[in-house]
């Protein structure tokens, strides 16, 4: 502790100042300080940061609707063109759409789950040599590069 008036360093607990003599007050219990900090407000993204964001969601939707069309046309594998076709719904819905509407959150959390699963897709589908293994991977990459970005 340091006296005020002439800046001598005090024992604590004194009641003067031994180099000046100025009477010191007293320190008064203190109630524990409590956190005053305002809460962490959700983070907002610029409208003009969206917009690329957006295009990754439609690209991905595209491209899986767009492999679930020609797994159905080739008759090759009735199972990717529905899991393909409900992604491409799914990351329209959840992302694209959350997107516009400035539902963040969402968006983040869709873009993960869709992405991961689309991984998942993708990486079967190159074990199987499907070509819906190379939509797969590309739409998880937009999906992760969006959740990465919110």
């Amino acid at each position: 502790m340091f006296c005020s008036e002439c800046g001598k360093q005090i024992a604590d607990g004194s009641k003067f100042c031994p180099e000046c003599g100025k009477p010191l007050a007293l320190p008064t219990e203190q109630e524990p300080k409590q956190d005053t900090a305002p809460p962490q407000a959700k983070k907002a993204l610029p409208t003009e940061d969206v917009q690329p964001l957006e295009h990754c969601c439609m690209g991905a939707a595209v491209a899986c609707a767009g492999a679930a069309v020609i797994a159905l046309a080739m008759a090759k594998n009735a199972l990717f063109f529905v899991i393909n076709g409900a992604l491409g719904a799914l990351i329209f819905v959840l992302c694209y759409q959350k997107l516009q509407n400035k539902d963040y959150e969402t968006a983040k959390s869709a873009s993960l789950g869709l992405g991961v699963a689309c991984g998942v897709l993708g990486m079967i589908g190159i074990v199987g040599n499907d070509f819906t293994g190379v939509v797969g991977l590309g739409a998880c990459g937009a999906l992760v590069y969006v959740f990465a970005k919110l």
